[in-house]
C-alpha cells in the first residue's frame, strides 16, 4: 500500500467515526431534551456513548498504526 491509500483509508475511517460520534451526541442531546430521563439512565447513556466514541478512537489509531 502506497501512503496516499493509507492517507485516504485512515482519513476515512476518522471521518466515519467522527460521523458515528456526531450522531451519538445528536441522539443523546435529543433524548434529554424531549424525554424525562432519570438522572442514572443519563449517566449510563452518557457513558455507553462514551466508550462507543473511545472504541472507535482505538479503532482508527489500530488502522493508522497498522499502515
Amino acid at each position: 500500500m502506497s501512503m496516499k491509500e493509507t492517507r485516504r483509508v485512515s482519513s476515512s475511517v476518522l471521518t466515519v467515526a467522527a460521523i458515528i460520534g456526531i450522531i451519538a451526541a445528536i441522539v443523546l442531546l435529543m433524548s434529554m431534551r424531549v424525554l424525562p430521563v432519570p438522572t442514572t439512565v443519563q449517566i449510563i447513556s452518557w457513558l455507553i456513548s462514551l466508550s462507543s466514541m473511545f472504541f472507535l478512537a482505538v479503532i482508527g489509531g489500530i488502522f493508522v498504526g497498522m499502515y
